[in-house]
């Protein structure tokens, strides 16, 4: 079933924008009768059928619980292809938030001006009709190393760190709040970085033999990290 942001969604009726409209409409050329899904990015979910003079009428709304586990993302940018890539590949395995972190060996930190901010949201929305998420992710401006793990104590998250020696898969935690997911630059954090975070009580992740490109950690931990606390 083909899925549209819809901003407001109720069985009173919908808000749909002029450019989803179009899509249904002019390009789709949906027809009388057919059924969609329309997902508001706030964690309703509501089937609707298409009516008469090209109306749109909800039939079943849905209100879908936040997840219990919630994985926050804390990375450093690479690339801005691989950082779009980024950003939709997490928000389809359904991460909490996404954090850019600016450290000793960034390559790439965009400056957070809100025409970059909106284009990243355009993209998260886009990633939530393709895999039905319900609950978009929001995406923060870059912050220093030292501001991150200042938000990891303040929202008291359980930290995970990408590491790509001395790490090992982990299971059986109780995590009482969210989880942090720490994934470094194409260099890996510098020792320093490494060390501040085992002081702060960061847990080392090794996902596997080898050295992940930053854009596949940031999506094969966020996904790990779900089903491992899942199953915790």
């Amino acid at each position: 079933m083909r899925c549209f942001y819809c901003e407001k969604i109720s069985l009173e009726g919908i808000e749909l924008a002029s450019s989803e409209l179009a899509h249904i409409f002019n390009i789709l050329r949906l027809k009388e009768g057919e059924e969609i899904l329309l997902n508001d990015c706030k964690g309703t979910l509501a089937i609707a059928k298409i009516a008469g003079n090209k109306k749109i009428i909800p039939i079943e709304v849905r209100k879908i619980a936040e997840p219990q586990t919630k994985v926050f993302l804390f990375v450093s940018p690479p690339r801005k292809q691989q950082l779009d890539q980024i950003i939709t590949q997490c928000c389809e395995v359904g991460v909490w938030s996404i954090n850019l972190i600016k450290t000793e060996r960034s390559v790439s930190v965009p400056e957070g001006r809100d025409e970059k901010i909106e284009r990243w949201q355009t993209k998260i929305i886009e990633a939530c009709k393709q895999s039905h998420n319900p609950y978009a992710p929001k995406i923060f401006p870059p912050i220093t190393f030292d501001e991150a793990l200042k938000k990891v104590k303040n929202e008291n998250l359980t930290a995970f760190f990408g590491a790509t020696s001395s790490g090992e898969k982990r299971s059986g935690y109780s995590i009482p709040g969210g989880t942090a997911w720490f994934v470094g630059p194409e260099g890996g954090f510098s020792q320093k970085e490494q060390s501040t975070m085992i002081e702060n009580n960061f847990i080392p992740l090794m996902l596997g033999n080898w050295i992940m490109r930053v854009e596949t950690a940031a999506v094969v931990g966020t996904a790990f990290l779900q089903e491992m606390l899942c199953h915790s």
